[in-house]
């Protein structure tokens, strides 16, 4: 839909571009004439629109190069197709709104009738395939050949990338685009798009999760005295297999990270447990090596409760033994003393060896 505000000098294009007759003087069907346009004023066109007619974008195009006065584009949610050869005036000074979407792609028709007839339009259209590339050449300074490509590849942009490659001239970063993708409806800048017929939407918003379109979110902005705040919209995840296949070189580098810090940390407890290396406990350090995996510190709180259990069964023994001797005298008093010496010599050797 295409729409103007003669108080502001505004031209809205929003959702899509049809065959209006858009600057035709004098017809009452028409959205836009040249009469309601106040030339002693720069022309404000403000864009939010999946493309549509060709010829129409290219009329509209057209008419902003044949002004005096640049005319100011904002893209306010999205840019594609059509709309993107609105963008491509070389008088335009085209801002895009932080968030915002680029996308260019070949021209494609409906269309039925004989071989012949479709061997025609494929001709014309790899011809308008060239022409429209020439367009973007002349504002981007991009290769042809290049651009080719890109529309070949149904090239999606984000505003800065849109900015880096010359499709626009500033990214607007007081203001926010939010951006969702919902089954083969995209709502962006409090539109709602059919993107069916987009192949590559999906895998952008994947691939952009943590940029300015899909991180989940508050971002603010500060200009002076003006703080603006922003709530993007999120890409989720059911389970760890898409987050894998969406990023499979993000997730495989936290894979590599995690195991060579778990080997650095293995090889240090092994260190640690080889350092405690005793003959009379080697049970006990093996066991922590291999089948519990206990650290050196828990390794040597169980060998001390090991050796107080045998200081306990000793100490025990030689009670025992000094019960049977105590009518005998002066022996128990030996055995009792015998046993604590070697009872605090034991403690004694175990301290020294922590």
């Amino acid at each position: 839909m295409i729409s103007f505000n003669k108080k502001s000098n505004t031209l809205y294009i929003s959702g899509a571009i049809e065959g209006a007759h858009f600057f035709k003087e004098g017809d009452s069907n028409t959205v836009f004439e040249l009469s309601q346009y106040d030339t002693a004023r720069a022309l404000n066109v403000v864009i939010n629109s999946p493309g549509g007619s060709t010829n129409e974008g290219l009329a509209i195009k057209t008419f902003l190069e044949s002004l005096e006065i640049q005319p100011r584009i904002s893209v306010t949610g999205l840019a594609a197709s059509a709309a993107t050869l609105i963008t491509s005036a070389r008088n335009a000074h085209v801002t895009m709104q932080k968030g915002s979407m680029f996308m260019i792609h070949e021209p494609w028709i409906t269309m039925q009738g004989a071989k012949d007839d479709l061997k025609k339009t494929a001709d014309r259209l790899d011809k308008l395939t060239q022409s429209i590339a020439q367009l973007y050449a002349e504002k981007t300074n991009l290769p042809v050949p290049q651009l080719i490509k890109m529309m070949s590849e149904e090239t999606w942009l984000t505003a800065d990338e849109a900015v880096e490659l010359g499709f626009a001239d500033k990214v607007d970063g007081t203001k926010s685009v939010n951006a969702s993708i919902d089954n083969n409806k995209l709502s962006i800048g409090g539109l709602d798009f059919s993107c069916a017929t987009y192949c590559k939407l999906q895998e952008f918003f994947q691939c952009h999760q943590e940029d300015e379109i899909t991180m989940n979110e508050e971002v603010k902005t500060e200009d002076k005295n003006l703080t603006v705040t922003e709530t993007k919209s999120a890409v989720t995840f059911t389970d760890v297999a898409q987050m894998i296949k969406a990023y499979p070189d993000f997730c495989r580098a936290i894979a590599d990270e995690a195991f060579a810090k778990g080997q650095s940390a293995e090889r240090e407890r092994i260190k640690e447990l080889d350092a405690m290396s005793s003959k009379q406990h080697e049970s006990l350090i093996n066991k922590a090596k291999y089948e519990t995996f206990e650290d050196a510190k828990s390794c040597a709180f169980n060998i001390l409760k090991a050796q107080k259990q045998q200081l306990d069964e000793q100490a025990s023994a030689l009670q025992s033994d000094a019960s049977a001797l105590q009518e005998v005298a002066g022996v128990q008093d030996d055995v009792m003393t015998s046993a604590e010496t070697q009872r605090n010599a034991m403690i004694k050797s175990i301290l020294e060896n922590m």
